[in-house]
C-alpha cells in the first residue's frame, strides 16, 4: 500500500508538470535553419537509462555481446564483440548483430506516446567510429500487428581515428525495411509518430567494435526540398465512390423488378435524385439478380470524408450536401401504402428498399454531425487567425522600427566611407611594402609546405600505428575480460567442489563408523554362532561314534546269527538226508 501511494504521487507530479508545460508551451513553434535541437546529450550516465541494448547472444542465437556505457572520455560508448558463428542447433541460419535502441517514451500514468518531428527534415549525430559501417533505425507507431516491424533504415559509414564527426542525414534518405529486409513498397516517415530510435551493428566482420556518440540532434535545412528520395506506388483516391455508385445499380434494378404504381412512382423519382450516375467509360451493368444491397452502417470517418470531397463531387455527395444545408431536421420519410393486388415479394422488394432509404438516411446524420464538428472547428481556426493577425501587426510595428535603425545604419555608412577613402590612400603606400614581403614570405611558404608534409606524413604513421595498438588493446581487452570472466567461474567452481568435497568426506567418515559398527556387531553374532555351532558338532560327532558303535555291534551280532543259521541249516539237511 506504502509504494502504491508513493508511485500515485510520482504520477500526479508527472502530470502536473505536463499540464504547466501545456500552459506555459508556445502555440508558434518554428524551428530555426541552421540550429539543432538535442534529443539525447551523452554526458550524464542517467541518459543511458533511456535506451536498452540487445545482441543475438540474449536468445541463444549467436555468440555476439555488446555493452553501452560512459568512455572515458564521459561519453555514450557503444561497444562489444561481433561474431558470426551460427550456433549448431539446425535452426539458426543466420547470427552476428548487435544493437542499441531508445526506450517508448510515456507520459503520466503510463500512457504510451511519441515523438513529434515533424518540423524538421534532419538527423544530426556527433559520433567517433572505428571504420564500421553502422546502422540508424527509426520506427513509427504502427497499426496492430501488421506493421510492428517496420523500420526506417540508413547506413552510417564512419572513419577510424582519434577525430570526431559529424553526420547530418536528411529524413527523405531513410528506407522503409521489415525484419531487415527492403520492401518494394516504400512510404514516407511519418514524423510526428515516431517511437523509437536505434544504432546496430551488423557488418559481418567479426571483432571488437566500438562507436563513442555524444549527442544525437534534429535540424531543420531550408536548403533541403525533398520529401522522399525513393520511389512511392500510389493508389487511386477515387476508391470511396466505388461503394456508392455499386449500391445506385442495385437500386435501379430493384426498382425495375418492382410493380410501380402511384406511390412507388414517387418513391421511385426520390431514390433518382439521391442516386449517383455511373460515367459512360464504365462498362454498363448486367441486371441479373435482385440481391438486398449491404449498406454500411457505420459512421465515415473524417478523412474519408475528405477524400471523396477532395475528388470530382457527384450527384449523391452534392444532394448530400444540399440535405446538410436545409437543416438539422432530417425530412420525414415518404409513405408508402400497400395496394391489394401487391404480392408479397414486391413488398419485400420495397421493404429492402425502405431499409436502404433508412440507412441513407443515418449517413445524412452522420455528415450533419460532421459538418457542425467542422463548423466547430472553423470558429477555432477564425479565433486562431484573429490572434495570428494581432501578432502579425505587432511584427509590423517591429519591422518599422527595424527599417528606421537601417536607415540610420546608412547613413553612418556614408560617413564610414569617407574614412575608408583615407585608408585606401594609406593602403596604397603600403601595397608596395607588402609586395617586397610577399616573395620573402612565399620562400618562408616553400620552406613551411615541406616540413607540413613530413610532418603529415609522419601523423599518418603515427595514426596507422595508433589505430593497429588501439585495435590490439581492444581485443587484449575483451580477451583478458573473459578469462577474468572464466577465472570468477573456475573460482567459485573450485570453492563448491572443495564444499562438496568436504561433505563426502564427512559423509564417508560416518558411513565408514557406521559400517565399523556393523562389522563389530556382526563378527560377535558369528563368534556366537560358531560357538553354538561347535557345541551342535561335537555333539553330533558323539552321536556318530555311538551309532558307529552300535552299527558295528549289530554287524557282530548279525555275523554270529548268519553263522549260528548256516550251522543249523546244515545239520538239518544232514537229518533230512538221513531221513529219506
Amino acid at each position: 500500500m506504502k509504494n502504491g501511494y508513493k508511485e500515485l504521487k510520482i504520477e500526479l507530479k508527472l502530470f502536473a508538470k505536463e499540464m504547466k508545460e501545456f500552459l506555459e508551451a508556445d502555440p508558434l513553434l518554428i524551428a530555426r535553419p541552421g540550429e539543432t535541437d538535442l534529443l539525447w546529450c551523452f554526458n550524464e550516465p542517467s541518459v543511458l537509462d533511456k535506451f536498452v541494448t540487445t545482441c543475438d547472444s540474449d536468445h541463444n542465437e549467436g555468440f555476439s555481446t555488446c555493452r553501452f556505457d560512459m568512455s572515458p572520455a564521459g561519453r555514450a560508448n557503444f561497444h562489444g564483440y561481433l561474431d558470426t558463428r551460427v550456433p549448431k542447433d539446425g535452426r539458426i541460419k543466420k547470427a552476428g548483430y548487435c544493437a542499441i535502441r531508445s526506450k517508448r517514451v510515456r507520459k503520466s500514468f503510463k500512457r504510451e506516446t511519441t515523438y513529434n518531428w515533424s518540423l524538421y527534415n534532419t538527423l544530426v549525430l556527433k559520433v567517433r567510429g572505428d571504420g564500421r559501417s553502422y546502422l540508424l533505425n527509426i520506427s513509427c507507431e504502427g497499426y496492430y500487428d501488421i506493421t510492428w516491424n517496420d523500420i526506417y533504415h540508413y547506413v552510417l559509414y564512419t572513419r577510424g581515428g582519434p577525430y570526431w564527426q559529424i553526420a547530418k542525414i536528411p529524413f527523405s534518405k531513410f528506407v522503409l525495411g521489415s525484419k531487415g529486409r527492403l520492401q518494394d513498397k516504400q512510404s514516407r516517415m511519418r514524423f510526428d509518430k515516431v517511437t523509437h530510435f536505434g544504432v546496430s551493428c551488423g557488418d559481418k566482420i567479426n571483432g571488437p567494435f566500438n562507436l563513442e556518440i555524444e549527442y544525437v540532434g534534429l535540424e531543420f535545412d531550408p536548403t533541403h526540398e525533398e520529401e522522399f528520395a525513393y520511389e512511392m506506388y500510389k493508389t487511386d483516391k477515387r476508391r470511396c465512390l466505388h461503394r456508392l455508385s455499386k449500391n445506385s445499380s442495385i437500386w435501379k434494378q430493384l426498382i425495375i423488378h418492382c410493380t410501380m404504381s402511384s406511390t412507388e412512382q414517387n418513391l421511385l423519382n426520390s431514390m433518382q435524385q439521391l442516386s449517383v450516375q455511373p460515367s459512360n467509360s464504365a462498362p454498363p451493368e448486367k441486371p441479373t439478380q435482385v440481391v438486398t444491397p449491404a449498406i454500411n452502417r457505420n459512421q465515415p470517418s473524417a478523412s474519408k470524408i475528405a477524400s471523396v470531397k477532395s475528388s470530382t463531387v457527384s450527384p449523391a455527395i452534392a444532394t448530400i450536401d444540399r440535405l446538410l444545408s436545409l437543416g438539422t431536421t432530417p425530412p420525414p420519410p415518404p409513405v408508402i401504402t400497400r395496394p391489394a393486388d401487391m404480392d408479397p415479394h414486391t413488398m419485400e422488394q420495397l421493404r429492402a428498399v425502405k431499409e436502404m432509404l433508412a440507412a441513407q438516411e443515418e449517413e445524412a446524420q452522420s455528415l450533419r454531425d460532421i459538418n457542425r464538428e467542422m463548423r466547430t472547428r472553423l470558429e477555432e481556426c477564425e479565433t486562431k487567425i484573429k490572434k495570428l493577425t494581432e501578432l502579425n501587426e505587432e511584427y509590423a510595428e517591429k519591422e518599422k522600427g527595424l527599417s528606421q535603425r537601417v536607415a540610420e545604419k546608412v547613413r553612418n555608412n556614408k560617413q564610414m566611407s569617407i574614412v575608408m577613402e583615407e585608408y585606401e590612400r594609406t593602403i596604397s603606400s603600403l601595397i608596395g611594402e607588402k609586395d617586397t614581403e610577399t616573395k620573402r614570405w612565399a620562400e618562408e611558404r616553400a620552406t613551411l609546405l615541406r616540413e607540413r608534409d613530413e610532418a603529415a606524413a609522419h601523423l599518418a604513421s603515427m595514426e596507422h600505428a595508433f589505430n593497429d595498438v588501439h585495435t590490439k588493446y581492444e581485443r587484449c581487452k575483451v580477451i583478458i575480460q573473459d578469462y577474468k570472466t572464466n577465472e570468477v567461474a573456475l573460482k567459485r567452481t573450485v570453492e563448491e567442489n572443495n564444499d562438496a568435497i568436504q561433505k563426502l568426506e564427512a559423509r564417508y567418515e560416518a558411513l565408514r563408523q557406521h559400517a565399523m559398527q556393523q562389522l563389530n556387531k556382526a563378527n560377535a553374532e558369528l563368534d556366537s554362532v560358531k560357538k553354538y555351532h561347535q557345541a551342535e558338532i561335537l555333539k553330533l560327532n558323539a552321536m556318530l561314534k555311538k551309532s558307529e558303535v552300535h552299527a558295528s555291534s549289530l554287524q557282530e551280532s548279525l555275523a554270529q546269527k548268519i553263522k549260528d543259521n548256516e550251522e543249523l541249516t546244515a545239520i538239518c539237511d544232514e537229518l533230512i538226508n538221513k531221513v529219506g
